[in-house]
């Protein structure tokens, strides 16, 4: 499908969110993926 970062982005986004159906222990284990996402999206939009 594409870069890992980018299925994981849309795993969360459309079955956790739209569907609703990803429980906390789905989506535990991203947890530090989601961080990194989030930090490198504020590195980009601050600089």
């Amino acid at each position: 499908m594409g870069p890992k970062w980018l299925e994981q982005a849309y795993l969360l986004h459309v079955w956790g969110f739209h569907e609703a159906k990803l429980g906390i222990d789905d989506i535990i284990g991203y947890v530090d993926e989601v961080e990194r996402m989030v930090k490198e999206t504020e590195k980009a939009l601050t600089h």
